[in-house]
């Protein structure tokens, strides 16, 4: 077992890896927002716990009101926790990560925390 931060780590070091291919195979990535994405990613399981992916995602419906349980929270806590002058730049970082962007789809790769493998689930460049 390890900790949130070391996993964070370990997916902003994989992500870093997967940018560099995404790179050279001549795509434009968004390194700040690959970083956020990467390093935040989990940070909304201190509202709602870790819920493992199969039950997060075992319907659209379930997923949609866990992601508005989460939305809320965030930016419940965001608006009472962060001064004003940052609160767009936290809004952002804790905002769902695994999007259509191509840092999302990057971020989308890796399995839960729970997993002992934390390498991507893919291994090729397929776009």
């Amino acid at each position: 077992n390890h900790s949130v931060a070391a996993h964070s780590f370990k997916v902003a070091e994989v992500a870093q890896f997967l940018g560099d291919v995404e790179e050279n195979a001549g795509q434009i990535v968004d390194w700040r927002a690959l970083y956020e994405k990467a390093l935040n990613h989990d940070y909304n399981e201190r509202f709602i716990g870790d819920i493992k992916t199969p039950v997060k995602y075992a319907t659209p419906t379930l997923r949609t009101m866990l992601a508005d349980v989460e939305h809320k929270l965030s930016q419940n806590f965001v608006q009472n926790e962060i001064p004003a002058e940052f609160q767009a730049a936290y809004s952002r970082r804790l905002s769902e990560g695994k999007d259509e962007t191509l840092e999302g789809q990057i971020l989308s790769v890796f399995p839960t925390r729970r997993s002992s493998d934390l390498s991507p689930r893919i291994c090729h460049h397929g776009r």
